[in-house]
């Protein structure tokens, strides 16, 4: 274009002065060539003028479209902050109209403060002719209460020169909200890592640098602004254990791009030791490639702790289900078996694989022993009981092979911590060894262990039942009481043991003649009773009379010796009249003395018009009289000295004897009530009523201290020796004694002690650890005597007085007394003789060596009171 312009402009110059040439002289020319150019370069002038504010008017237009498709409020100022364009999103961001804008200042608009300058670092950059693009923020808020952010360029013309500036506003509300979510999620996740005990940490692959929680820095203990640390620093915390699986899976977790579990220990700055469950997984760029490793960090210390006590405990719980004797099975709540110890497989017979599973009820078979109905649902029982435990006896327990099981049930209900039934736990406990023992203790207690006969005790007890029946229903029973005759014939002449087969034989007997609803019983030494019930007294005479023909046709033969026996036979009628089972023992009793004193081997109904019954009725006066001894406090103590025959012998003996007041004072000798205690159970009592007396009086005697090393004698009965409760009853007097038990001395008659062998034994045995010492009295009475010593471990033996009352006449006496003394001697046992009422007899023992002598010769029995005592030295005043 600016070339053609020329090259017009040259022609018309040409022409012209070509023209002028020939019409006009040479200046006039030249001025109208003149003229002509400079119109010609006005005009050219004016088009290219034209051209630029065209350009300009373009280039405006193009800027306000451009803008418009801006979200963002975008505007022009000059150099001096008057605005020149903008688009209409600038001028709703300022609330405006276009009109009231343009050339006003922009800092007015936009509500900048004076010193929030629009593009603070313009100056110094138009200064320096800086030209490249620039950006800065003014967070502030403008009209409608919005943060904004506003980016600033300089606009420079061709020249390089800065002709404007142009700006930018973008609103920053929802980034500043998205920080302030971002920011309250990292505080919450901070928050929960610190109540979890989790701490994290990212690994970056390409600085190997740890990017750690706050959690994570506390659970190191490292500062608070600790966000980043290296690896090699996180590594020195691992235990050095731990190090290598540490290594590993960081290694595997990269290369496999996987997720790994693992727990290992991290040792403290503060030197503690603490367990920590590392959950690490890689982390990966869109792309899909592993960029770091992230790792979440929880502290397990507690947990490991809680979890080894929780095994622990586990761990004693089975070995010690698995160790006891009782079957434990556990069920759910529906019943289905989820566990058994080894006992119940043992005593069920049921295996652990065939039981897990199942319901209870279809496993074991329980029934009740005593009616023998099935037991269905345990489970279900001890869900529906009240209260904690289900208890279920006398049961048995079916097994596969058909065999029973005597149990004891035990069930409850297992709970979690919020009380809910989970369970129940069954306890299946055998009872078949105590079932038996209990059989058998009860079969013990209630039967004599000689013939197996009902016993006297078990046999009283159903006397007493047929007595209050009778009384009730008015039917008639009949006791049959029999005593053997000659028994102590062939129980002397050829022992016990020969007694004893010859007692087997008559129970045998007996048996065959009663029928099964009877009761027979063996309750004395050679005594027998029979209790027929329903039985009218007609017929019970035809039953009484067949056992006496039995003993009368019985022949017992013993080592090639012949022996015949006879019975004496007692009857008593029960009916509605009867008093008591004492009561009509003690009417046969008197019947079978009748029987006796009239002959033997016959048979005597007791009959109340019967002057020899009630006569011999009338010593059971005894009894009451003895009752009311001790209500009056009748009893008194006398005391017999009991001398060392030795010259040397240090230790000397006193024998307390038992007397009875009667109520003028006189004094009854034991010989007139003694039998009748025995007879009717009162010896116990009465030996209670000596030892507590006694035991009082050495008490005082220690306090005194006149006891010494004397040893002083208390004789018990059978009865006594027998039971349990009296036994109990002296070891305890005995332990709370206030002297020493060495001082005490009981004496026991061979015959009880022969009678009741087993029961003595233990007696002694009990009584002998505490110190007590024990003399055999009457020894020699029996034949039998020296076989039965051995069993009998005493300190003494009190030789029978009918061997030393002639033993200066009788050298068969003599000898049977020196014969006791040297066996006595060989077993370490002192003797003693009773009935030395002569010098002579005296003299004898000496010759023997007899220990100790006891008889009128050496002291009378007197009374005893605190003003005659007998000490070491004899009798004192």
């Amino acid at each position: 274009m600016k070339a053609n312009h020329g090259m017009w402009i040259l022609v018309a110059s040409v022409v012209t002065l070509s023209a002028t040439w020939m019409v006009m002289p040479w200046v006039y020319g030249v001025l109208l060539a003149g003229i002509v150019a400079v119109s010609v370069y006005a005009w050219e002038l004016r088009a290219r003028l034209k051209v630029i504010q065209n350009q300009q008017e373009w280039t405006h237009y193009a800027w306000a479209q451009a803008m418009e498709f801006l979200p963002d409020p975008m505007y022009v100022v000059d150099l001096n902050d008057k605005l020149v364009l903008a688009n209409a999103a600038f001028y709703r961001q300022v609330g405006r109209t276009k009109e009231s804008c343009l050339g006003r200042d922009v800092k007015t608009l936009l509500h900048l403060k004076p010193e929030d300058k629009p593009c603070p670092g313009c100056l110094a950059r138009l200064e320096r002719r800086d030209a490249f693009f620039t950006k800065e923020r003014f967070d502030h808020t403008n009209p409608t209460g919005k943060p904004i952010e506003v980016t600033i360029r300089v606009i420079r013309d061709n020249r390089d020169a800065p002709i404007g500036i142009l700006s930018g506003i973008r609103d920053l509300s929802h980034l500043r909200a998205a920080e302030e979510v971002l920011r309250i999620s990292k505080e919450r996740l901070n928050s929960a890592q610190q109540l979890a005990h989790i701490g994290s940490w990212e690994l970056d692959l390409g600085g190997h640098q740890l990017h750690v929680s706050d959690e994570m820095s506390r659970l190191l203990g490292l500062p608070s602004d600790a966000s980043c640390v290296d690896l090699d620093t996180y590594r020195s915390f691992v235990h050095e254990g731990d190090l290598a699986r540490f290594d590993h899976t960081l290694e595997e977790s990269i290369a496999n791009e996987s997720e790994i579990h693992l727990d290992y220990r991290l040792l403290m700055t503060d030197g503690a030791l603490r367990i920590v469950h590392q959950h690490t997984a890689a982390m990966l760029t869109p792309a899909g490639k592993v960029q770091g490793v992230a790792c979440t960090v929880q502290d397990v210390t507690e947990h490991k702790q809680y979890e080894n006590a929780l095994f622990e405990q586990k761990e004693r719980a089975q070995v010690t289900l698995k160790s006891i004797g009782d079957a434990v099975i556990t069920t759910d709540v529906n019943g289905f078996v989820d566990y058994m110890n080894p006992s119940a497989e043992r005593i069920s017979g049921v295996s652990i694989d065939h039981a897990m599973g199942k319901h209870c009820r279809n496993v074991f078979q329980v029934s009740d022993e005593r009616t023998n109905a099935p037991i269905k649902d345990i489970v279900l029982r001890c869900l529906n009981t009240r209260s904690d435990c289900l208890h279920l006896d006398h049961n048995l327990l079916l097994r596969p092979d058909g065999s029973e099981v005597a149990v004891k049930i035990t069930a409850a209900p297992m709970h979690d911590k919020q009380r809910q039934v989970t369970g129940v736990v069954i306890v299946f406990h055998d009872v078949t060894e105590m079932r038996t023992m209990a059989r058998k203790l009860n079969y013990q207690a209630s039967h004599d262990s000689l013939t197996g006969l009902i016993n006297r005790r078990e046999f009283e007890v159903r006397l007493a039942e047929a007595v209050d029946r009778s009384t009730i229903d008015r039917s008639e029973n009949v006791l049959i009481y029999m005593d053997l005759d000659q028994f102590k014939i062939v129980n002397d002449s050829c022992g016990h043991a020969a007694g004893d087969e010859l007692l087997k034989q008559v129970a045998t007997l007996f048996q065959s003649r009663v029928r099964e609803s009877d009761t027979l019983a063996r309750i004395g030494g050679d005594e027998f009773a029979v209790l027929l019930h329903h039985c009218p007294v007609t017929k019970a005479q035809l039953i009484a009379n067949a056992f006496l023909a039995d003993i009368q046709d019985h022949k017992f033969f013993w080592d090639n010796r012949h022996f015949g026996i006879g019975v004496s036979i007692g009857m008593v009628v029960i009916d509605g009249a009867t008093v008591s089972d004492r009561d009509v023992l003690g009417k046969a009793d008197a019947a079978c003395y009748v029987a006796k004193d009239r002959g033997r081997n016959r048979i005597q109904l007791f009959k109340d018009t019967d002057g020899e019954m009630l006569e011999h009725r009338g010593n059971m006066r005894w009894v009451n009289e003895i009752n009311a001894a001790f209500d009056e406090h009748r009893f008194v103590l006398f005391i017999q000295e009991i001398a060392p025959l030795l010259a040397g012998t240090t230790c000397s003996h006193a024998e307390f004897l038992i007397r009875m007041r009667d109520r003028d004072g006189s004094i009854i000798l034991p010989g007139q009530f003694l039998p009748a205690a025995e007879r009717y159970g009162l010896m116990r009592a009465i030996d209670k009523w000596v030892v507590q007396t006694v035991f009082t009086e050495l008490a005082v005697l220690a306090r005194q201290k006149l006891l010494g090393r004397k040893i002083y004698s208390i004789n018990l009965s059978g009865d006594t020796l027998s039971d349990p409760a009296m036994l109990q009853f002296i070891t305890d007097q005995v332990g709370a004694g206030d002297f020493p038990a060495e001082n005490i001395c009981f004496e026991i008659t061979e015959t009880a002690a022969i009678s009741n062998l087993g029961d003595v034994t233990r007696f002694m045995s009990r009584l002998q650890a505490q110190g007590v010492k024990f003399a055999l009295d009457d020894f020699g009475s029996g034949l039998s005597s020296f076989a039965y010593l051995k069993e009998l471990k005493v300190d003494f033996l009190k030789i029978d007085g009918s061997f030393v009352r002639d033993i200066v006449d009788d050298p068969v006496d003599y000898e049977l007394v020196s014969t006791i003394h040297q066996i006595g001697k060989l077993m370490n046992i002192q003797t003693i003789a009773e009935f030395v009422e002569s010098a002579a007899i005296f003299d004898k023992l000496a010759s023997i060596g007899v220990d100790y002598v006891q008889g009128y010769h050496v002291s009378k029995p007197f009374l005893y009171d605190e003003t005659r005592i007998v000490s070491d030295k004899g009798l004192t005043a």
